[in-house]
């Protein structure tokens, strides 16, 4: 009886540090580096950032000509970069992401803003959303700007300004619909 005690002991003890350590290593792998950070180091270093597992930024995070995001499944779920009340500015990066979503905003609070690069990848977006520019994989129709409008040229849609010339009667539609918009916001 008294081996038995002496053996659940030594196995409680051996549990014990076996717990702690794996607890370290939890909390030493999610103190990783922030998108913001990521990008400012790809900046530097050749303007490659890799994101394997899910990234969520609260601050202001913008990519810019030169940087290349790819999103690539990683043993996690879900991975993507979501915006969840902060800002991602998109000024001529590109974000890849071909087997999910490339920009996923999931909160009202959010603000996305993209004016160049090339997104590969599915949208959804909620809040505020500025769409001027850009090369899509996947139709950004609903999200683009007043004013401008996704033409699809190849494979991509392409992001421009709608061209006024001939068709005044449009211009008065899309200002009615912006000024509306405003009015409601």
């Amino acid at each position: 009886m008294r081996t038995k005690r002496i053996l659940f002991c030594v196995l409680a003890v051996a549990l014990m540090f076996c717990m702690l350590s794996i607890s370290a290593f939890a909390d030493e792998t999610s103190q990783s580096e922030s998108l913001a950070e990521m990008i400012a180091s790809a900046q530097e270093n050749g303007g490659y950032v890799l994101v394997d597992r899910p990234v969520s930024d609260v601050s202001t995070v913008t990519i810019p000509a030169g940087v290349t995001v790819d999103v690539k499944e990683g043993a996690e779920i879900n991975t993507r970069i979501t915006v969840s009340g902060g800002t991602l500015n998109v000024s001529g990066g590109s974000i890849n992401n071909e087997s999910g979503y490339a920009v996923y905003s999931s909160k009202s609070a959010s603000t996305i803003c993209i004016t160049g690069g090339t997104i590969t990848g599915k949208l959804y977006i909620l809040g505020n959303t500025s769409i001027t520019g850009g090369r899509f994989s996947a139709d950004p129709s609903k999200y683009v700007s007043t004013g401008y409008q996704a033409e699809q040229e190849d494979s991509l849609y392409v992001v421009k300004p709608i061209s006024y010339e001939d068709d005044l009667e449009t211009y008065m539609e899309d200002q009615a619909a912006a000024i509306v918009a405003y009015a409601d916001s």
